[in-house]
This record gives C-alpha cells, structure tokens and sequence, in this order.
C-alpha cells in the first residue's frame, strides 16, 4: 500500500484477498475499488471479465488461493 497515491484495485477470488481488502480497507477507504470478486459463489472459481483501470495505483491480485485451490493463470487469459 506504499503506492497509494490514487484509486486502488483489488480482485477477490478467495480467502487471501479478501482479508487483503480487509485489511487495507480501513486505511484506503474509498480509494480501494473491488473490480471483481467470486465471494457470491463462495470463491468457487477465480472471478473473470474484469479489467484493471490504467489510472490505478496498483492491482492486487492473490494469484494463488490456496484455500479454495484455484489460482489464476498468467498473462491476458487472467481476464478473459
């Protein structure tokens, strides 16, 4: 959170990044922005069909969420 200079983006597949927001929820504040989350199908699958805004400070992205043993791929397939 060091680059929190403007409007943060966090995607939510799973236990880790929820806590991530979370946590950065309180000093973000309106700031943080949850572009996608899968949180309604109880983390099922990682979340699909978002884009990251080019303006943001910074995307955060769990990549491996370990509880629900999924992860995201790598490259542009993350957004498909």
């Amino acid at each position: 959170m060091n680059f929190l200079n403007g409007p943060a983006d966090y995607v939510v597949g799973g236990e880790w990044s929820k806590k991530a927001v979370d946590m950065a929820k309180p000093i973000a504040g309106d700031k943080l922005r949850v572009i996608a989350t899968s949180e309604a199908t109880s983390f099922d699958r990682p979340p699909t069909g978002w884009t990251a805004d080019p303006a943001a400070a910074y995307l955060h992205v769990c990549s491996n969420e370990t509880v629900h043993g999924h992860r995201l791929p790598s490259g542009r397939s993350m957004r498909t």
